[in-house]
């Protein structure tokens, strides 16, 4: 009896030690994120964080596998580890795709995506006219309040506000990051394309 009495209470004791670490990562991952935001030199687009969750080499990070093996967050990610190569890979490659979706949206030429590398103008999406707006809530980070738009880098980081502000820490959002929900903003494009035109 006592035996047992001692096997429930280790497995207790286990159990809260798992949901502690669980959420331990959770609020790691949210530093790791804001560290990558504070180099806008190595990392100058990233995804909003709910996006940041989803990516495959954080889903590892967010895992049971990982509770139960002891790692957390932190030591995972400490210098330069396997798990921090393949996430910067895969932000890599979601910009990539995330440069394509926007530049459909723009109307813009894919003459740069077959143009061989050394001869490449400045992409479409990072030209000083590519402005857009979010159709879905119409507002901007404080950031880009003068500017009443969002440029390349505020439309990957861009998450429509929400009324509990907690959410966007925890990355459960109520309206989900997705490409089709920005539009150009014609009427910086008109105002700033003639003047912008001969050194773009």
């Amino acid at each position: 009896m006592i035996a047992h009495e001692l096997y429930q209470y280790q497995q207790k004791k286990e159990a809260i030690s798992r949901i502690r670490l669980q959420e331990a990562n959770t609020s790691n991952l949210w530093k790791l994120y804001q560290k990558l935001m504070s180099g806008p030199l190595t990392h100058p687009y990233l995804p909003p964080f709910s996006i940041f969750l989803e990516l495959p080499a954080t889903k590892i990070l967010q895992s049971m596998d990982l509770v139960k093996a002891g790692y957390d967050v932190k030591s995972a990610t400490a210098g330069k580890s396997c798990i921090i190569g393949m996430l910067e890979q895969q932000i890599e490659e979601w910009v990539d795709r995330t440069k394509h979706e926007m530049s459909k949206i723009l109307n813009a030429s894919t003459e740069w995506e077959s143009m061989v590398p050394a001869r490449r103008m400045t992409h479409p999406v990072l030209r000083l006219d590519a402005r857009w707006k979010c159709k879905v809530c119409n507002q901007v980070e404080r950031k880009y309040e003068y500017d009443g738009c969002l440029d390349f880098a505020g439309v990957c980081r861009h998450q429509c506000a929400e009324e509990d502000r907690r959410k966007k820490k925890r990355g459960t959002v109520t309206r989900a990051w997705d490409a089709s929900h920005f539009v150009r903003d014609e009427q910086v494009i008109n105002f700033h394309s003639p003047v912008l035109g001969p050194f773009l």
